[in-house]
């Protein structure tokens, strides 16, 4: 599924996944305010089959079929090597 992603306004390291059919006016308005700017941040493809970085798939193929959007945290881990 081809999809579009929005940063998430407000909302460090957060992202808004739609389809990229999909019209921001046919968002819940919680949504539609999230979403930072009328254009995309960038576009994606999703197959269930096929993992992507700090995204599971499946998950968020789920929640696009449900809600019409998935909401996607991106989580930063810093691990200090200590000698």
């Amino acid at each position: 599924m081809k999809c579009k992603v929005y940063p998430y306004k407000g909302k460090l390291n957060t992202d808004i996944i739609v389809p990229s059919e999909t019209n921001s006016k046919d968002l819940p308005l919680e949504i539609q305010k999230g979403i930072s700017s009328s254009k995309e941040w960038k576009e994606i493809d999703i197959n269930p089959d096929q993992p992507l970085i700090g995204l599971d798939p499946q998950e968020a193929l789920k929640n696009i079929e449900d809600s019409g959007f998935h909401i996607q945290v991106v989580e930063t881990k810093i691990e200090e090597k200590v000698k």
